[in-house]
């Protein structure tokens, strides 16, 4: 690609343009008609752009509003190809709400949009513009991905009601992006603090209801409680597009009762464990027959993962799971998790182990601090057998010891080449022929037994080391 540079030291406004790809990056006071002038003369079949700043352009805010408006109308107008844009770096002067509702009207070949550390402002009509810049989002026909990532409404003094808030903010978006045709990936990205508890369970639950959202990562959205947990798994479990979901920075088993002032939270005592949200999640898993990756982070205890094990006893499409618990780094936290405290307590490995052994043939990727490797004796045995039957699962258990989506009956030369595959493993060779033993009876071309009295031998020790 051909790559051209433009600097203007009095404007302050660098570009970047390849043939296909645009960067205004406004950091100056003063140029904006420079940046407009490089907009009108830019190619018509750039594909990408990227508008960031620190501080723009006009002397007052009224300025910077008018001169941000001339911007965005220049890309609707100029860029008719545009199909990905980021803005990015817009705290210091916000970016008026009706840019971007031109913006999605204007640009219907967007596919990609990510909004970057960005502050939001509206006028006294701050209802009707949210709500016409979800009427643009929701009638898109091309957005396939957006990420909101520290995106907060701007706190104005024409705000007479104060209704443009940041709960009022999520609640349109997510509404409207959970009705869009064409979306497929959402990444929403907290980075305020204190927590501004805008992305609650109910803005959250509109999205796990979208029919085509495949993919939904949540990140730094602080203080999600359990309750918010159920009401998300309560839409899960008739979503037949969701492949995907990252929980990241979650509280599940944590009462969230502080106000944002403080961010602080009072966690229940181990005693009087709340598991509400980890059993909506698992009774979700039992029924939900599309989620590929599930991804949970800071479970407040060790009975919450071991709830989630539980739904996947009959799940047979969850492939990754990934479960952190809250200060799972910790020496103390780690022993609490993974060593029997009382006699008859389970371990959350030997939990996972139990369910990869017994019932679930699917999950082929386990990953979270309760595995971690230090070369303790706790659970080594449990995390050996999880090892050992996630390979197996990635190897295609399922595939031999259930029936396939036609009944059909696995043939001996699948099972064949099942050993075959595992030919490097002499473990889990023997899994097999323990799960077949008629494996063992095929004749050579000299009359022979395959297998021996030895090889037998070798399955009894294997039956041992599985249960």
């Amino acid at each position: 690609m051909r790559r051209r540079e433009k600097a203007n030291s009095n404007s302050g406004i660098v570009t970047t343009t390849t043939t296909k790809r645009m960067v205004l990056d406004l950091r100056r006071q003063g140029g904006i008609t420079h940046a407009l002038q490089l907009l009108q003369l830019a190619s018509a079949e750039i594909e990408q752009l990227h508008i960031k700043q620190s501080t723009l352009v006009g002397t007052n805010p009224q300025d910077e509003e008018t001169d941000l408006w001339e911007i965005f109308q220049a890309v609707g107008s100029t860029l008719p190809h545009l199909k990905s844009i980021t803005i990015a770096d817009f705290e210091s002067t916000p970016v008026p709400i009706a840019c971007l509702t031109m913006l999605f009207q204007n640009c219907l070949a967007l596919s990609t949009v990510r909004m970057d550390a960005i502050r939001i402002s509206a006028s006294e009509d701050d209802l009707e513009e949210l709500q016409q810049l979800a009427t643009a989002l929701q009638g898109h026909p091309s957005l396939q991905e957006i990420c909101f990532s520290g995106c907060c409404p701007e706190p104005s003094n024409n705000n007479n009601n104060g209704t443009f808030t940041t709960s009022n903010f999520a609640s349109y978006i997510s509404k409207a992006l959970s009705q869009i045709p064409t979306l497929q990936v959402v990444e929403i990205v907290e980075t305020s603090f204190p927590s501004s508890r805008a992305w609650t369970g109910e803005s959250l639950q509109c999205l796990c209801q979208s029919k085509t959202i495949q993919l939904l990562r949540i990140r730094g959205v602080r203080f999600l409680g359990d309750e918010d947990l159920v009401m998300m798994a309560k839409a899960l479990e008739t979503n037949h597009a969701m492949k995907e979901l990252w929980i990241l920075a979650c509280e599940v088993g944590i009462m969230a009762t502080a106000t944002p002032a403080t961010s602080e939270i009072n966690s229940k005592d181990d005693d009087d464990v709340d598991t509400n949200g980890a059993k909506a999640m698992a009774q979700m898993l039992q029924v939900n027959t599309s989620l590929e990756i599930l991804g949970l982070n800071r479970l407040a205890h060790k009975d919450h993962a071991i709830a989630i094990a539980n739904g996947l006893r009959n799940n047979r499409t969850l492939r990754g799971l990934h479960l952190c618990l809250r200060d799972g780094g910790d020496d103390m936290y780690y022993n609490q998790c993974n060593t029997n405290i009382a006699t008859g307590s389970t371990t959350i490995a030997e939990s996972y182990a139990k369910l990869l052994r017994n019932d679930n043939y699917v999950l082929e990727k386990l990953s979270g601090s309760f595995l971690r490797r230090d070369g303790r004796q706790t659970s080594c045995t449990a995390n050996q057998q999880i090892d050992f039957f996630l390979r197996l699962n990635r190897n295609g258990r399922r595939q031999r010891l259930l029936q396939n989506d036609d009944n059909d009956v696995i043939t001996r030369l699948q099972w064949l080449e099942a050993l075959a595959s595992q030919s490097d493993n002499v473990s889990a060779c023997f899994y097999w022929l323990s799960c077949n033993p008629s494996l063992c009876y095929g004749r050579c071309s000299r009359g022979r037994c395959l297998l021996h009295e030895m090889d037998l031998l070798c399955l009894h020790s294997l039956h041992e080391l599985a249960s």
